[in-house]
């Protein structure tokens, strides 16, 4: 299942976040975004989430530049899944 495995990756990106390890946090965060990449439209939801992910792990690694450019497709993202369901915004 892609949703799960993609929640996998998330939430080993979470564990390494709180452990302080950037690197793999970028890493699984990453890897869930590739399989976000490959299941195209239908995983939306989990998509805007690795991105999430990703770029909390690259402003902690002070590459504020690579998150930037992340951040207006994490933006459209939330805004469509708000314009489905307002609570989106609230993630």
């Amino acid at each position: 299942d892609p949703r799960a495995t993609v929640a996998t990756w998330l939430a080993l990106a979470d564990t390494y976040a709180a452990l302080g390890a950037s690197e793999p946090s970028l890493e699984a965060a990453r890897a869930a975004m590739a399989l976000t990449d490959a299941a195209g439209e239908t995983l939306q939801r989990e998509r805007a989430d690795a991105l999430d992910a990703v770029i909390a792990a690259l402003n902690a690694m002070d590459r504020f530049g690579e998150a930037e450019v992340l951040v207006a497709e994490l933006v459209a993202l939330r805004e469509a899944q708000a314009a489905e369901n307002p609570w989106a915004l609230v993630n």
